[in-house]
């Protein structure tokens, strides 16, 4: 089963992170003048598709990985 939280959930904490990260950015910005970065709705849905997509990839490459140590490895470990 796979376990991931939900758009939702995604969509809160990626709020989060940026609003955390822009903060101080525009604090960095603010000290050399420059202007200053507003998250928008935009900016969150535009990091949540691609963070999705390399979730996708992060799992092949993992599932991969897998395949590969259940055939070479030397520990008793069920890899797939």
């Amino acid at each position: 089963m796979y376990y991931i939280p939900n758009r939702d959930f995604q969509l809160k904490f990626i709020r989060f992170y940026l609003e955390s990260f822009y903060a101080k950015v525009n604090d960095f910005y603010k000290q050399k003048e420059i202007k200053k970065i507003d998250l928008d709705e935009k900016m969150i849905n535009e990091f949540y598709d691609r963070t999705s997509r390399f979730v996708l990839a992060s799992n092949f490459l993992w599932a991969v990985w897998g395949l590969l140590q259940a055939q070479s490895s030397q520990i008793d470990f069920d890899f797939i």
